[in-house]
């Protein structure tokens, strides 16, 4: 049975738009129907007998000139053209990516002031904004800490660690190798 790979391209849609900085716009900025990226297969086609496998490897490569900093989104689906007697059909296995860096993008809308840590209690209207700074809260008096955050990206996960100024503090529980509060 011989076997053949091709693919096809879907539109790429760029998630954020170059006008605006970090957020995200409601509808897609722009839809690029051009490829972007290239696809290699290890082997375009090969022969398999009964009870034969093989692994074909497939590779995506990013063109020169893509602006990873617009966040693209990219898809299509490769097509597995089978040789059997009566099998006019076509496998297609969907493929989506996006071609940037996520790691490396901005979560928190720090131009609007996010994170802010405060007191929950509304009679304080302390704001702590900057990195390092020491809040200091009063348990009895129901001044429990907040943490308000405004995210520019979906997460799956955000962990926030509230670290005690002191590290010897006796109150501090160990959490993944820092002491911190709660």
């Amino acid at each position: 049975m011989n076997y053949t790979f091709k693919y096809t391209n879907a539109a790429t849609v760029y998630a954020l738009s170059s006008n605006v900085t970090g957020i995200p716009s409601l509808f897609p900025p722009q839809l690029d129907d051009s490829q972007i990226f290239d696809i290699s297969f290890s082997s375009s086609s090969l022969s398999l007998d009964a009870h034969d496998s093989v692994s074909v490897e497939v590779g995506f490569t990013l063109r020169d000139g893509v602006d990873e900093s617009l966040i693209p989104i990219y898809s299509g689906s490769i097509q597995i053209q089978s040789s059997a007697p009566g099998d006019g059909t076509v496998l297609q296995v969907p493929y989506m990516g996006v071609a940037a860096n996520m790691t490396a993008q901005q979560l928190f809308d720090v131009a609007e002031g996010f994170p802010i840590f405060r007191s929950e209690n509304p009679l304080d209207d302390r704001d702590i904004t900057s990195d390092g700074a020491i809040f200091t809260m009063n348990l009895t008096t129901l001044d429990i800490p907040a943490v308000i955050i405004r995210l520019l990206l979906p997460t799956r996960v955000l962990l926030v660690d509230i670290l005690p100024p002191d590290p010897t503090d006796s109150n501090a529980t160990v959490f993944a190798g820092l002491e911190t509060i709660g």
